[in-house]
């Protein structure tokens, strides 16, 4: 997931003072039917599917890079300190 936030039913943010009316601690069940009542929702964005793999490659790509470049300094250093 890429973003998610909460939304009223005009697509809008809605105000800190209608969350806080909702909360209440220990009521879990009460809050929800509060923000229900009140038409809030959580909005998500997802990236898709088909994004997975390119995604993966290019992760793995970053950190076998990144460890070719680690243990090349790690060699070169622990072998400039021995000779």
């Amino acid at each position: 997931m890429s973003a998610g936030h909460a939304v009223d039913s005009t697509g809008r943010p809605p105000g800190a003072e209608k969350i806080d009316d909702c909360l209440r601690p220990g009521r879990f069940s009460q809050t929800v039917d509060c923000l229900a009542g009140q038409d809030l929702h959580v909005t998500a964005t997802y990236q898709p599917n088909s994004r997975y793999w390119p995604f993966q490659l290019i992760e793995a790509a970053l950190y076998t890079a990144m460890t070719a470049a680690l243990s090349g300094l790690c060699f070169f250093w622990i072998r400039r300190r021995t000779t």
